[in-house]
């Protein structure tokens, strides 16, 4: 996920487009890292939104829920879609 932040300071790109469709359930200690570490430092690097198409694991998206609930990047939008046309038009902006 550093890989994220490294991209967003080379290309000043604010927005994040996250595929979650297929992630396995996150460890606690991944979801403390997410929402104390990498947040606050995405945040910092300038990430304005992040919008995730949405899993359908019901214990993944608990955990990623929980990382957006404990996260103290209080600056970042976050949003979970089904579609990538959706997420795509929210980051940019455009009318659907």
């Amino acid at each position: 996920m550093d890989s994220i932040i490294t991209a967003v300071d080379e290309t000043g790109c604010q927005n994040v487009l996250a595929d979650t469709r297929d992630h396995p359930p996150l460890p606690k200690s991944d979801i403390r890292w997410s929402a104390e570490s990498w947040g606050p430092k995405a945040e910092v690097a300038g990430v304005d939104k992040i919008a995730a198409l949405a899993t359908q694991h019901v214990v993944t998206k608990m955990t990623l829920d929980s990382v957006t609930e404990q996260s103290t990047a209080d600056d970042i939008e976050r949003q979970y879609f089904l579609k990538f046309h959706e997420a795509v038009q929210w980051l940019t902006d455009e009318p659907p």
